[in-house]
């Protein structure tokens, strides 16, 4: 959807993470076209491949005026992974991490790999965070830090009131500010 309006697929790089430029089965720089990995996570459980139904192949169409407040929901977010093509789509907890998806949201405790299952930790324990942020590109386009702990679950499923699909109200955080100043590796991905 934006790749028509970047100028080259090395913005989806964190200059200073730079997961998204190597990999590890080969050595070398690459373009994150060939590696496959990127520095941002991209919001499933409210845009992108959101299933028709429990279950469906068919994915929800999406529009940016879709969203009751696209200046407030999460479109992309800084956001952490392996960088090993054998841990991608079911591999270890740390997975390809591109994806905020129903497994992501799932895992709310936010976790880093060493503290527990599951793939909360994607986002809230990024590494390389700015000041205890993370940048967040919001579908009306505009984008800010944002710590994780003021990030709402409401943001994500685009809903902003009532219960999310994981079972959380759409006001409560994703995480402990106790997350905020965690980092799941301190060295790039």
């Amino acid at each position: 959807m934006l790749t028509s309006v970047l100028p080259n697929n090395s913005v989806w790089v964190c200059p200073k993470r730079k997961r998204g430029m190597t990999y590890k089965s080969e050595s070398g720089n690459f373009d994150p076209s060939i590696t496959g990995f990127l520095s941002c996570g991209f919001n499933q459980v409210g845009i992108f491949g959101v299933p028709v139904s429990p279950g469906s192949y068919v994915q929800k169409p999406f529009k940016a005026s879709f969203p009751t407040k696209p200046s407030e929901m999460v479109m992309s977010t800084d956001c952490s992974g392996s960088n090993d093509p054998a841990n991608c789509s079911g591999g270890d907890f740390s997975g390809d991490a591109a994806w905020l998806d129903n497994m992501w949201a799932g895992s709310a405790t936010g976790n880093p790999p060493s503290g527990g299952g599951g793939k909360g930790h994607r986002l809230v324990t990024t590494y390389a965070k700015h000041s205890k942020g993370v940048n967040v590109i919001y579908v009306d386009g505009h984008s800010a830090r944002s710590l994780p702990s003021q990030l709402t679950w409401g943001q994500f499923y685009g809903k902003f009131s009532g219960m999310m699909d994981n079972g959380y109200p759409s006001g409560v955080a994703i995480c402990s500010p106790s997350f905020d100043s965690q980092e799941w590796s301190i060295k790039p991905e």
